[in-house]
This record gives structure tokens, sequence and C-alpha cells, in this order.
């Protein structure tokens, strides 16, 4: 697997310092440091990041957990930040058997993480 596995685009708004990215494709371990370092890079400054990862291929625990992370480090700011995604059934025994549905239903009610 290579990065181009996945894609990432953005809208950015700097009248409000908000962003809105979609992450798509392979969101898997094999992706996860490029998608990290982008979100680092690109992302921890803004006031607002929506993220929607609506569009994956597939999605595993790594993604789940660094999304994870990326919020409690700017809710350790005082910033928001929402997700939008939709699992697929295929990544569903997965998500249920490591107790990662929890963490999920945190990103979904949009809760300090």
């Amino acid at each position: 697997m290579s990065d181009s596995d996945f894609k990432i685009t953005l809208e950015e708004q700097t009248n409000n310092n908000s962003l809105q990215l979609y992450i798509s494709g392979e969101l898997t371990i094999e992706n996860s440091i490029s998608i990290h370092n982008y979100l680092l890079n690109n992302a921890l400054e803004h006031d607002s990041v929506g993220i929607n990862i609506c569009d994956s291929t597939s999605i595993d625990l790594s993604m789940i957990q660094l999304i994870i992370g990326f919020i409690a480090t700017r809710n350790n700011t005082g910033k928001v930040t929402t997700v939008e995604f939709n699992i697929y059934e295929s990544d569903n025994d997965i998500i249920n058997k490591t107790g990662a549905i929890e963490l999920l239903s945190l990103l979904q009610k949009n809760q300090k993480v």
C-alpha cells in the first residue's frame, strides 16, 4: 500500500479560521503516519476543524486512535473539532471486538475525549 491509497481535500475559510477536511480511501495503519503528519502540519492551528471520513474504503483502529488523539490535542487548547463518518459493515467486526465502538460513539456525539 502507498500514500496514494488515500486522499485529503480541504476547504478553508480564512474569515472565521475554519477548515473542513475530507479524508477518503484506505484509512489504515499503512497510511496513518502520512495522515497524522498532514493533520499536524495543516489543521492544528485553525479555530474550527471539521473532519469528514465518510468515503473511506477501509478504516482500522490506528485511524480511529489518530482522530481521537487529534481531537484531544485540540480540546486541550479549547478549539472545536467535529467528525462525520460512516463505518462500512466490513469494518464492524474489528471495531466491535476491540471496544472502539464506544470511542466512535463519543465522536458522533462530539463529546470531549
